[in-house]
């Protein structure tokens, strides 16, 4: 998701880009929009390589689970996955994380008060602070994920819709929405590579595990983004390997058009 910064700088780099075009001859204003559909494009869609290191709890399962034929299985069952095509257009629903992790912490929470309360304590009082807050936050973390989520990516109309429950909470055109591999450190030099679904104000989705083998998760992200037809953006921010299909669009002015007239 664009953080507040990314949003200013776009923002920003749209005023003026539009400035500087409208008051430009004609045969200079193919350039500058080149230039600034690249810029506008790099700072809704990219972000930094992140440089931290993996820990135990995001490699656990490396070992015993092959990422790219797991992932080459799902395609091979879903030639849409991680979506579903439903009138035409493409679907994916799912829960959110936190009922998982909300459900874990409210069980481990109710056999902890269980086993303080049978214990022989002075006091029981001491630690039923730290007891009712672990419950108000699995509480809290089971209701934040039970609605579901749903996003439809509907290319008649160009745009992406984000619903939680029946709630619509953004609608945006589709060069915001994109698959994107991530890299992080495993280690001192190891390399481990993620592929991601991500866009603009809409919660990011993993569309694998980590993997070892850039050159072959590439190959399945390019393949999942052409069959969406969507952007794939490489860990990179300069690379040769995106692959963009959408573009902002740019507005120019039809007075201005009058007001300079090609030489």
């Amino acid at each position: 998701m664009l953080s507040d910064n990314n949003n200013d700088l776009v923002t920003t780099t749209t005023y003026c880009c539009q400035f500087t075009v409208f008051h430009l001859p004609l045969r200079f204003r193919d350039l500058v929009t080149e230039h600034y559909v690249f810029l506008t494009k790099t700072c809704i869609t990219t972000s930094p390589v992140s440089t931290m290191t993996i820990g135990i709890f995001g490699t656990w399962d490396h070992q015993f689970n092959a990422t790219e034929q797991a992932l080459t299985d799902k395609i091979k069952n879903n030639p849409c996955y991680p979506f579903t095509i439903v009138k035409d257009v493409f679907v994916l629903e799912y829960l959110h994380e936190n009922i998982w992790k909300g459900s874990l912490l409210l069980i481990a929470s109710t056999i902890g008060t269980a086993c303080y309360m049978n214990m022989e304590f002075g006091d029981h009082h001491k630690y039923t602070g730290f007891l009712v807050f672990s419950m108000c936050l699995s509480l809290w973390l089971v209701c934040s994920g039970a609605f579901r989520r749903r996003l439809v990516i509907d290319h008649k109309k160009k745009e992406y819709r984000y619903y939680i429950h029946t709630h619509l909470r953004h609608r945006g055109p589709l060069h915001q929405i994109y698959i994107r591999m991530i890299a992080q450190k495993s280690g001192q030099v190891l390399l481990m590579y993620k592929l991601m679904l991500n866009g603009y104000k809409i919660e990011e989705r993993e569309l694998s595990g980590f993997s070892e083998k850039y050159e072959l998760l590439e190959c399945q992200g390019r393949r999942i983004a052409t069959k969406l037809n969507l952007n794939y953006f490489d860990y990179q921010d300069t690379s040769k390997r995106h692959l963009v299909i959408h573009r902002p669009k740019i507005i120019l002015s039809a007075n201005n058009d009058r007001n300079n007239p090609p030489v």
